[in-house]
């Protein structure tokens, strides 16, 4: 993951994050998205269409979303097929699969853990050991997609274990 950034202005430096609980993620995440717009980068000044947060999963688009509404900060959720007009002001919230071919100034992944990524009910469903390695294999690749989304910054966050997918 070299030259990618954790919301930090040294380009090449990446730093894990452990956030404790797994609730915590989101507002960890909306924290940063203010202190991103506001501090070390305030110079160049980002605007919220170029920050881009990727689920793996449909379902954590709803409370990441949620999270950031109550926060105060605008959002808008990328729906397959439908292109994305950054004239529309908000944080773009999506899944990794729609992602694909978008780049953001900064991207944020949360939900990294072991015990979530990949997801376990996809690892269950495998019928044998050949069938297990291909589906960490495409959700390892779907991970490296949605980290190069990032064209300046990228957080990774996760609760207890980070996911083995990532390595630095």
């Amino acid at each position: 993951m070299s030259g990618l950034e954790y919301w930090i202005d040294d380009v090449g430096r990446f730093n894990w994050e452990t956030v404790p609980v797994q609730g915590k993620q989101i507002s960890f995440v909306a924290d940063d998205v203010r202190r991103e717009r506001t501090g070390m980068h305030a110079t160049i000044y980002i605007r919220l269409a170029d920050i881009g947060i990727l689920c793996s999963r449909r379902a954590d688009i709803d409370r990441v979303q949620g999270t950031l509404r109550g926060a105060g900060i605008d959002t808008v959720v990328l729906q397959a097929g439908n292109a994305d007009d950054r004239s529309i002001p908000g944080v773009r919230i999506t899944t990794m699969h729609r992602a694909k071919g978008l780049e953001f100034f900064a991207v944020a992944i949360p939900f990294l853990s072991e015990a979530t990524f990949p997801p376990a009910g996809a690892l269950k469903a495998a019928v044998d050991a050949a069938d297990r390695e291909d589906i960490i294999a495409q959700n390892r690749s779907l991970l490296h997609v949605a980290a190069t989304r990032a064209k300046g910054v990228l957080h990774v966050s996760f609760s207890g274990e980070p996911t083995r997918l990532m390595s630095v």
